[in-house]
């Protein structure tokens, strides 16, 4: 492994790094600059309710406008005035943060804090564009890491990487930043045994298909380390694969367990793209009947792997997506990777997947957890399917789930009578509770729209008070405030859901609000405050905000608010829809000042909102985007680069493959479009259009069957209960 200087730093429990005595001018100094800030932006703590202003002064020069963020809460963590619990809580550099977990705690877990000194161009390579690579890292390693810029008196002395976590979790952060810097000069040397921290997989890929699974640019690798959170790179094993006529080239993949099995199969199956039979020659079908996590390998046909693929592999995604597990295709062999019930369930999705080419199937839901079903009336069947089934396949996406109308009885003489008696259609929902409840409400949705007062007849509104785990509440909107609560496209819809982390939807003018409890009062309480927004503007003081750990403020100057909240608000809707966020402006107890709130369960999501709201406040007062540009954007990677910029400068970015992105030669999702003549659906296959054909008439009339007689007192008489 290449070698840094890494420095242990103090603990939780223990003093400060930085010096703490009182009395020089530098240290009021240091002070000083740590509590300046921008004159028209300062934060509150959302849990103290307390303001510091700061001033950011434009004649700190060039370099010390633009890295202004970096090094914001390194200073105010050497601020005296602040206790060892709020020094640990701002060691991030975050402003108006929520506390993190306390100092006892951290104790008790073995937390503590490491540095690496590094040079700028490691630190760049490190830090990636926008700070990509720094949040890949931290998220596989689990760890807290950031970078600061060292300073002896007035003038930088290189930067340091500052790593927090459990002693098993910084070593692994620092093993991964050791081999991100080692990739700007050249190829990995691993050594398997000393660097095996039971998160590492090797993978064997053969030398013609190493550019192909890199991609231009590492575009490959890269897609497959942010869908897997994973570390990937071709790397030197223990110093002694250096032959250039090797027909090998070694993968390195490290991360948790499941993580590195589906990166490892997303591979194969890219390299069994590029070389057909690499993997599958001598392939074993196997079956693990352990309880824990396994690996069971079963084969396909030709003419069934393209169907169970999918468009651009949507069906093997929904199929994973529901059952948990990891599924892919290498070659014609599908790869289920979990746990004994995970690919049970798995193995049966895909079953029921081909007993659908031959009619409806009917699934004995008795005893079941991962089964949802709902009546749908014959008239709206066409219409919830949609065109060659493409509006039940964006619900599938959306929701991660299995979706299929099924026969309601098995026995054929029952299916006339009823037929006949119900006038409805049964549609089937599988997955984990969460996605079957979104999908549901979704289908209610539709239902609702194309048959008012199917599910809303005789509906009341319920909270669960009592209940902390998943559950659904109903509350009645009125027409003007549920025309103001579903926005353009539902995009008013979509933020609150989104800031909430709460399922929210309108069936007819109810509003249903699926999740947990603390999910299921965000979610009220913002859909309140956006209504009264309607009758204008909206009062929150510290009693509303009391207790509350959701929220943060940005103070803006008054001549700047105008343009902040002009033209219909556009600005602030765009960081809001980035940011997955609820933000707007609000008055303090006695309406003395407003100021503009930011809401949101993520703390990560508020402070990011909060950073464009601030570029936003400066393109309005300096007529320029980009003064004070953060360390954490693209200062370094304006011309040198980074870790995501692989063909620039890793040895292996060298475009092995004619530069040609995998999905772009038809690898993985898209293998067979390239090989096989088209997607499924645009295939000329006599069975394409047969899944759910049965109730797919095309169009939004579909299968418009007539009501029978016994329709309406069916419909009265149903009694189950689908919230």
């Amino acid at each position: 492994m290449p070698s840094s200087s890494v420095s242990r730093s103090r603990s939780a429990s223990g003093s400060s790094r930085s010096p703490r005595g009182g009395g020089n001018n530098d240290g009021d100094a240091d002070r000083a600059r740590s509590m300046s800030r921008s004159s028209y932006s300062s934060r509150s703590r959302s849990r103290r309710g307390d303001s510091r202003g700061r001033s950011n002064s434009r004649s700190g020069g060039r370099r010390g406008r633009s890295r202004s963020r970096s090094y914001r809460g390194h200073r105010r963590s050497a601020d005296p005035r602040r206790n060892e619990e709020e020094i640990v809580r701002l060691r991030d550099g975050s402003i108006g943060r929520t506390p993190s977990p306390s100092v006892d705690k951290k104790r008790a877990d073995g937390y503590d804090y490491e540095q690496m000194e590094v040079s700028n161009a490691d630190a760049a390579f490190v830090l990636g564009r926008q700070g990509r690579t720094k949040q890949k890292l931290a998220k596989v390693s689990r760890a807290d890491i950031e970078l600061r810029e060292k300073v002896q008196g007035d003038k930088a002395a290189g930067d340091v990487i500052e790593i927090g976590g459990t002693p098993d979790v910084r070593r692994r952060a620092i093993k991964y930043i050791k081999c991100v810097i080692a990739q700007r000069t050249g190829p990995v040397m691993v050594d398997e045994e000393a660097d095996d921290d039971d998160d590492l997989t090797i993978l064997k890929v053969p030398r013609e298909a190493a550019g192909f699974v890199t991609g231009a640019g590492g575009s490959f690798l890269r897609a497959v380390e942010e869908e897997w959170s994973t570390i990937m790179f071709f790397a030197d094993f223990n110093a002694t694969n250096k032959d250039k006529t090797r027909e090998f080239e070694t993968l390195a993949i490290f991360g948790a367990k499941r993580s590195r099995e589906g990166a490892m199969l997303k591979v194969m199956s890219a390299v069994e793209t590029k070389v057909p039979g690499h993997f599958t020659n001598d392939i074993e079908l196997t079956e693990c009947h352990d309880e824990g996590e396994g690996m069971d390998i079963i084969r396909l046909e030709d003419d069934e792997i393209s169907y169970a693929l999918g468009k651009k592999g949507g069906t093997r995604k929904k199929i994973a997506a529901s059952s948990g597990a990891v599924v892919e295709y290498v070659g014609n062999y599908v790869h289920i990777y979990g746990t004994l019930v995970e690919r049970q369930k798995a193995k049966e999705y895909i079953d029921w997947l081909f007993a659908q080419l031959k009619g409806p199937v009917f699934v004995d839901a008795t005893g079941r957890d991962d089964c949802t079903i709902v009546d749908v009336p014959r008239e709206c069947v066409g219409y919830i399917t949609g065109y060659k089934r493409e509006t039940l396949g964006r619900i599938e996406e959306e929701w991660g789930c299995l979706m299929f109308f099924m026969d309601k009885a098995k026995d054929k003489r029952d299916k006339a009578a009823l037929k006949d008696a119900s006038g409805t259609e049964k549609l089937t929902i599988f997955g984990a509770q969460r996605s079957r409840r979104g999908a549901l409400l979704k289908v209610m949705s539709s239902v609702e729209t194309k048959n008012p007062g199917w599910f809303t007849d005789g509906c009341t509104e319920k909270r669960h008070k009592d209940v902390k785990g998943f559950a659904t509440d109903r509350m009645y909107l009125s027409s003007d405030d549920l025309s103001y609560a579903l926005g353009k496209r539902g995009t008013t819809r979509k933020k609150l859901a989104a800031a909430s982390g709460c399922i929210l939807e309108y069936v007819g003018q109810w509003c249903f609000m699926a999740g947990t409890e603390p999910q299921r009062e965000r979610c009220r309480k913002y859909l309140k405050w956006l209504t009264a927004q309607r009758h204008g503007p909206v009062s929150l003081g510290s009693r509303d905000l009391r207790g509350r750990d959701d929220w943060d403020r940005v103070e803006v100057k008054r001549e700047l608010r105008s343009q902040l909240a002009g033209n219909r608000g556009q600005e602030l809707r765009r960081v809001e829809e980035d940011t997955s966020t609820f933000c707007f402006m609000a008055y303090n107890e006695d309406k003395s000042d407003e100021r503009l709130l930011v809401f949101g369960y993520s703390q990560a999501n508020r402070e990011k909102a909060i950073r464009q709201i601030e570029d936003l406040l400066r393109q309005f007062e300096y007529g320029r985007g980009g003064y004070g540009r953060g360390y954490d954007d693209d200062y370094y990677g304006r011309s040198r680069g980074g870790y995501n910029d692989y063909g620039g400068s890793s040895y292996y970015g060298r475009g092995g493959g004619g530069g040609d992105s995998y999905y772009g030669r038809g690898g993985g999702d898209s293998y067979y479009e390239g090989r096989r003549g088209g997607d499924w659906w645009g295939s000329s296959s006599s069975s394409r259009d047969r899944r759910d054909s049965y109730y797919s008439g095309g169009g939004r009339g579909g299968n418009r069957r007539s009501r029978s007689a016994s329709y309406g007192d069916y419909r009265e008489s149903r009694k189950r209960d689908y919230y």
